[in-house]
């Protein structure tokens, strides 16, 4: 059995097309969706639609029910960040897996997850990307692209419990709601908030994927975010090439260029914001 991929996605976008067709090219795909992409990879044999309402439970509906909304940005916009690990979960009740491989509808998966991560282990693999704590309040994780298992999402979602319905664990985002607020900084409590809770409280062990990896002797990467030159080796990794990361296609592999001029190779290329339009470019032929 391989490792499934999931992305969650409302609506029928260009950028969500070609990330789903790019992924399932090796690897079986299921998309918790909505009635705009039900059918529109009906002619793809290893891609799976679910739809998201066939996945609510009376857990989600209680911590939708109790979900307060302290970022700057809107309530539904938080809120279906959340949601979606809610969501991911049941799908691996549903379907019987004890591990996905969970991609934002904007993030590119260029080989087969099953050949770089174990596949069935004793105990499921939890990885996803840790940034860097630039000051004591900034707080984050990512789930771009991550290894996600059952134990992950059962954290989550009782972490979620914690801080938003019985209020046991409200303590460990009070520090942080306060600091936003004194210093009318943007930004505030969101869904990587918790994953950085996971990590940092000792809830769930997180294999960071900001880091780089000998994969196939070859050093790898999976992106954080082409827009910016952060990668392993801190904020200034990677050559930007027309605000993008210089990516080179090479024998069917992407690689991006460090700004020691080593190529390394990408597993995913995260087109976060503006980037998404660049996707079935960047993956014809690089922008080198």
């Amino acid at each position: 059995m391989k490792i499934p991929v999931v992305i969650s996605h409302s609506g029928d976008d260009a950028y969500f097309k070609a990330v789903v067709i790019i992924a399932a090219q090796k690897n079986p795909v299921f998309i918790i969706g909505d009635e705009a992409n039900e059918y529109i990879f009906g002619a793809i044999d290893n891609v799976q639609h679910v739809h998201k309402s066939t996945l609510y439970t009376e857990r989600l509906r209680a911590f939708e029910a109790s979900f307060v909304n302290y970022s700057s940005n809107s309530h539904e916009e938080e809120l279906r960040c959340f949601r979606r690990v809610f969501l991911v979960y049941q799908l691996m009740i549903v379907k019987g897996y004890t591990q996905v491989f969970h991609l934002d509808s904007d993030c590119v998966l260029l080989e087969d997850i099953s050949s770089i991560f174990p596949v069935a282990p004793a105990i499921p693999l939890i990885a996803y990307a840790m940034m860097p704590n630039y000051h004591p309040f900034f707080m984050a994780g990512c789930i771009h692209n991550a290894l996600l298992s059952v134990a992950f999402c059962e954290a989550f979602s009782t972490l979620c419990e914690d801080i938003y319905i019985n209020r046991s664990k409200f303590s460990l985002i009070a520090p942080k709601i306060e600091w936003h607020q004194q210093n009318k900084v943007g930004g505030g409590i969101c869904d990587m908030t918790m994953y950085y809770l996971l990590q940092s409280e000792n809830i769930v062990s997180v294999l960071d994927l900001n880091q780089a990896f000998n994969i196939h002797s070859e050093i790898c990467i999976f992106d954080h975010n082409i827009n910016i030159e952060f990668g392993p080796a801190g904020d200034q990794t990677f050559v930007l090439k027309n605000g993008l990361k210089k990516v080179i296609r090479k024998n069917e592999k992407y690689y991006c260029e460090t700004k020691g001029g080593e190529l390394v190779r990408a597993i995913t290329l995260h087109f976060q914001g503006g980037a998404k339009k660049f996707i079935s470019a960047i993956y014809a032929v690089g922008n080198t």
